[in-house]
């Protein structure tokens, strides 16, 4: 019979993360626009800010945009510069999703040699108004002519040079982006933040009167984070991203469920407490947790000696083999090369692609089986076919350094 025995690590926790996403409503920290200047110009002034000097133009403040209220009849759209616009997608944000608070000005450059208004930005946003009008949507406007109504849109004035030249280039460069570097591309924790908050905050935990099902949805995953002491952290988080219970793989983290982050939190708390949550422990638990839900006789199952005792040697396997689920990771990386290389033979190229998904989690179980651990709830096919080619069987293919491992189970 094997014996596990998992290490339990004796050292206490006496920091975790700061729970960012830990708000009232209300709370909304808020700080003023110029305190956040005198921060950034502090810096920049002592040397402390490293800043992308490729581009350092010079432009007059009077040269930024202006706001003005276009009629429908005086904008023309360059059809060579847009992408080509959807039919639908226009009708559908005209009649189902338009909101006037949203605050998305179509962006029009104003040529004065041909005085003609171009959308370069916002074209759709710009029909949608116009579906509205001539579709009497609009509560507050009755016009007899819908070309009439006025768009909001910032206008960008082009000048012209010493030979009275207008460079349209300008439009072409800003739609393929090269004027939007400034823009930081948001972080899936951006995000996911405001999924959690638009329940937490705007609609005061209360989900009854939340209408937003993926909000609704990672609202109860952060719950279910917070209930086991783990907190999702943004990657500039600093040094909160490495303190225990940190987990800093939101995309995953995104496409979890409460039931699959209640049972990785589980086993997390009690196994791996004192440790950042590696992404080993999301997807690929997701995965275990589904396979045992799907082959589970037992209702209960979950709530059961055995689950308990298999989640226990699982533990002990991750342990001796990778130290932990990041060291393991890791190890399961090792094996992969060895393995594609024995079982593709003489097809194997010279870069070794990364693992497939489910290498890790199949390596793991594989390694139970392997050691004398025995479950119910996994189906005998993940042992004898997965990861099994051409006479080769991944769990065969362990480091020499690890071999001795396997006495440590008997």
């Amino acid at each position: 019979m094997a014996k596990f025995a998992f290490e339990f690590s004796q050292e206490k926790v006496k920091y975790r993360p700061v729970n960012t996403l830990n708000k009232e409503p209300g709370d909304y920290d808020v700080v003023s626009l110029k305190s956040e200047i005198e921060e950034v110009v502090s810096r920049l002034q002592k040397g402390k800010i490293k800043t992308n000097k490729k581009s350092n133009k010079r432009q007059r403040y009077d040269e930024q945009p202006v706001v003005m209220d276009l009629p429908i009849e005086v904008l023309d759209v360059a059809r060579s510069i847009q992408r080509p616009y959807s039919m639908t997608h226009a009708a559908d944000i005209g009649l189902y999703k338009w909101d006037s608070w949203r605050p998305l000005l179509p962006i029009v450059t104003f040529n004065p040699l041909t005085e003609q208004y171009w959308i370069i930005e916002g074209n759709h946003t710009s029909i949608a108004q116009g579906i509205r009008a001539a579709m009497k949507q609009y509560p507050d406007v009755d016009l007899e002519d819908w070309s009439k109504l006025k768009i909001r849109c910032q206008v960008v004035i082009l000048k012209p040079d010493e030979e009275g030249n207008v460079d349209m280039s300008f439009c072409r460069d800003h739609f393929l982006g090269t004027n939007g570097g400034d823009r930081l591309k948001l972080d899936d924790f951006d995000i996911y933040q405001n999924l959690v908050l638009k329940v937490r905050q705007d609609c005061y935990g209360n989900l009854d009167i939340c209408d937003d099902n993926l909000a609704k949805k990672m609202y109860g995953i952060q719950v279910t984070c917070e209930k086991h002491k783990l907190y999702p952290q943004h990657p500039r988080a600093g040094r909160n991203t490495k303190l225990p219970g940190a987990i800093n793989h939101i995309k995953a983290l995104m496409q979890m469920s409460v039931d699959d982050m209640d049972f990785t939190g589980k086993q997390h708390q009690k196994f791996w407490d004192n440790l950042v949550v590696d992404s080993i422990e999301l997807l690929p638990m997701q995965k275990l947790r589904k396979l045992i839900d799907k082959n589970k006789s037992n209702p209960d199952e979950f709530q059961s000696k055995q689950h308990e005792a298999f989640m226990y040697e699982m533990a002990t396997v991750m342990q001796k083999f990778g130290g932990t689920p990041e060291g393991f990771r890791a190890f399961a990386v090792q094996v992969w090369e060895e393995y594609y290389v024995r079982s593709q033979g003489a097809l194997a190229v010279d870069k070794i692609p990364q693992p497939k998904a489910d290498f890790s989690l199949v390596l793991w179980l594989k390694l139970h089986k392997k050691v004398g651990g025995k479950y119910s709830c996994i189906p005998n096919s993940i042992y004898t076919q997965q990861f099994v080619e051409n006479g080769v069987d991944a769990v065969d293919c362990i480091p020499k350094s690890k071999q001795k491992i396997f006495k440590e189970f008997k």
